[in-house]
């Protein structure tokens, strides 16, 4: 899944200052003052498990020169899907809850993976037949002071991943009238940044998982314009999300493989694509 690598990097640079300013929300209205933020490791973005995963880890130190500690400081960001009545969320960040010393010092450490193909499919779910590319981000800040007051506030931000750029979708439908191969296209810069990270013969992989008889294909390719196009598909006349829902029914967690490198994803983590699938072929024109 290394076509979202230059996408997440620009989530990741905007992760990182949202960290310094929740750090600094959760404070400042209790104690006006009083607190630093040191970068001690900047954040650092790297594909781990064969490119499956992406990993975000850094340092940032609390320092502190109040008089009483800072208590239950806790902060999270999660991707969410905006477009569902009940919003499915991917966590991306997770701190907490931690105590910051009276005069002293607190490390956050920061170390969490993000699954690929979640996030791709959060992105296609959200961004459907569109101009522009975004990825909607749920921030959650607790924060008190010396049982003086706290802070527990929950707020929605949508981070820009590509201004022009476009998602268009496709679809060929078996004999009940079900989707069994969709085909994403994306246009604009966000297509120049992936184009750049495909292989000419372009990128194939596979989900399977014991117990299911057959497998989801998704196939990555580019066209001489810098387009890029994602093609899902059954391989049979079976629907996407009957195989899916075959894969959750299972209980069992999936394998997926990427040319040579193969890797487990979750059956919690195959629950939340089968429910952004259903959001993102739900949104497609009848074809």
């Amino acid at each position: 899944m290394k076509v979202f690598t230059s996408l997440m990097k620009t989530l990741i640079m905007i992760v990182s200052l949202a960290l310094t300013l929740m750090l600094v929300m959760s404070a400042a209205p209790l104690i006006m003052g009083g607190v630093d933020i040191e970068n001690t490791d900047p954040l650092s973005i790297e594909q781990v498990d064969g490119g499956a995963n992406i990993r975000i880890y850094g340092t940032m130190t609390v320092k502190s020169s109040l008089p009483k500690d800072i208590e239950d400081l806790e902060f999270g960001i999660d991707a969410i899907s905006t477009k569902t009545d009940k919003p499915i969320a991917i966590e991306i960040v997770h701190v907490g809850p931690e105590t910051v010393p009276s005069g002293g010092n607190l490390p956050v450490h920061i170390d969490s993976k993000i699954s690929m193909a979640e996030v791709a499919m959060l992105i296609l779910a959200d961004n459907n037949n569109g101009t522009g590319i975004y990825l909607p981000l749920k921030i959650q800040i607790k924060s008190g002071y010396s049982g003086l007051a706290k802070i527990d506030l929950g707020m929605n931000m949508t981070v820009p991943l590509s201004d022009d750029g476009a998602i268009t979708t496709d679809a060929q439908k078996n004999s009940e009238g079900k989707i069994k191969t969709v085909e994403a296209t994306i246009a604009g810069d966000a297509a120049d940044q992936l184009s750049a990270l495909i292989p000419n013969t372009g990128m194939s992989a596979g989900i399977s998982i014991e117990g299911v008889s057959e497998s989801l294909s998704l196939n990555v390719t580019k066209d001489g314009s810098g387009n890029v196009s994602m093609n899902i598909n059954t391989g049979s006349e079976k629907a996407i999300t009957d195989l899916m829902k075959e894969m959750v029914e299972s209980g069992n967690d999936a394998k997926i493989t990427v040319g040579s490198n193969e890797y487990t994803v979750t059956a919690e983590e195959i629950s939340k694509m089968y429910e952004l699938m259903e959001e993102f072929l739900g949104g497609i024109p009848d074809v």
